[in-house]
């Protein structure tokens, strides 16, 4: 026996996708309104296929406001989401992890070089007591680039000296 019931139009109702492929679709509102079209009334404890680009997308009716039914025709309803059956909840990184990056940051504040000018030694090109330096010495390689001569005061070859 076929039974009929005037179902009042209601404007609320709670949803939950099957997966989270619906909550990847880039306009899921609009794909929600265009399926909705197809049904005249939802049912709490209902489960109802939609598609989207030839993919199947089931969603489970939670929850309708003031009634275990409601009319969809003519009416604007608003709904709202849980999450997906197959949704994970993202893991928290442990404490150690969170506090990582400001080590990282830390050490790497105390490694970068630090500005101190001037830390060689001041060497006067005069005679005078001041003088560091009175004769030039060879270099160790023996290299036959010119060097300065304090003592003479010009530029002389090293296989001079």
């Amino acid at each position: 026996m076929v039974e009929s019931a005037l179902l009042p139009a209601r404007k609320y109702m709670k949803l939950q996708p099957h997966s989270t492929r619906f909550i990847q679709i880039s306009n899921p509102k609009a794909v929600l309104e265009k399926n909705l079209s197809n049904f005249s009334c939802l049912s709490t404890g209902d489960t109802i296929m939609i598609t989207h680009n030839d993919e199947k997308i089931f969603i489970n009716i939670l929850e309708t406001k003031h009634g275990s039914a409601i009319c969809l025709i003519g009416t604007d309803c608003e709904a709202n989401f849980s999450p997906p059956l197959d949704y994970k909840q993202p893991e928290k990184p442990a404490k150690d992890e969170q506090n990582a990056p400001a080590e990282v940051q830390k050490k790497e504040i105390e490694e970068r070089p630090v500005f101190r000018p001037f830390t060689g030694k001041g060497r006067s090109s005069t005679l005078g007591s001041n003088s560091v330096e009175k004769t030039p010495k060879r270099s160790s390689i023996g290299d036959l680039f010119q060097i300065f001569n304090s003592t003479q005061g010009c530029l002389v070859p090293t296989e001079s000296i």
